[in-house]
C-alpha cells in the first residue's frame, strides 16, 4: 500500500513538473479560443509531447479543424483520413535563446526536431513537422491550416511559413514543389492520438 501512494505521488509531482502552473495554461488556452476561426477547436493536450533538446513546456495545445478531411495513400489502394490537425508546446519567452539554439542544432534530425511556430512577448510556442497535419506537407494540407494561421496572426507574431520553397504563385507562375502523399517523416505516420501525445513516441 505504500508503495503504490509513494508511485502516485512521483506521477502526480512528474506531471506537475512538465505542465507548469495551471492557471497559466488555462490563460493561454483562452487566448488561443478567443484567436482562432469558429471551424478550429483547440484544447491541452493530456500527455507532453517529445520535441528534441527542449523540455519541461509550460503547456501542450492540440488544435482540429471540423470540417475539412485530409489523406494519404498508406498502402496500394487504402488511404488514412484525418482532419487537420496542429500541436503547439507553450515556452516562456525568456527561453527564446534557448530555443532558437535548439531549432538550429536540432534541426537536421528526423525524430521530432524543434520547429518555431508563432510568438508573443510573454511565450514562444514550439512544435515539429511531425506535429503539423501528422507530418503530411502537401499543398492540400499545407492549406488547410491557412486560415488558422491568418487568425493567430491577429493574436500572435506568426513565424511558420505554409508556403513551401518553389510553390507556385498565386496567379500561377512559378515552379511547384514536387509533393509525396505520404507523411514527411516515418515518425509521424501516425500521428497524434486524442489525448494530443504522439503515437509510437519514445520517452
Amino acid at each position: 500500500m505504500k508503495r503504490a501512494i509513494t508511485a502516485i505521488a512521483a506521477v502526480v509531482i512528474l506531471g506537475h513538473s512538465a505542465w507548469g502552473d495551471a492557471g497559466e495554461a488555462d490563460k493561454i488556452a483562452r487566448m488561443f479560443k478567443a484567436c482562432i476561426p469558429t471551424n478550429w477547436t483547440v484544447a491541452p493536450a493530456m500527455k507532453a509531447l517529445p520535441v528534441r533538446g527542449l523540455s519541461n513546456a509550460i503547456a501542450q495545445f492540440t488544435f482540429t479543424e471540423t470540417t475539412k478531411m485530409l489523406g494519404w495513400e498508406s498502402s496500394p489502394g487504402r488511404t488514412n483520413t484525418f482532419r487537420p490537425t496542429l500541436a503547439l508546446l507553450a515556452f516562456g519567452s525568456a527561453r527564446a535563446r534557448e530555443i532558437e539554439e535548439a531549432v538550429e542544432r536540432e534541426q537536421n534530425h528526423s525524430d521530432y526536431p524543434p520547429l518555431i511556430f508563432c510568438v508573443d512577448a510573454q511565450y514562444v510556442f514550439v512544435t515539429s513537422p511531425g506535429y503539423i497535419n501528422r507530418g503530411l506537407h502537401t499543398p492540400e494540407a499545407e492549406a488547410s491550416l491557412r486560415d488558422l494561421k491568418e487568425a493567430l496572426a491577429k493574436c500572435l507574431v506568426v513565424k511558420y511559413n505554409l508556403e513551401p520553397a518553389g510553390a507556385a504563385n498565386p496567379d500561377g507562375s512559378g515552379p511547384i514543389r514536387s509533393e509525396t502523399n505520404r507523411p514527411s517523416s516515418a515518425s509521424a505516420h501516425e500521428g497524434l492520438r486524442q489525448d494530443g501525445s504522439a503515437a509510437g513516441s519514445r520517452r
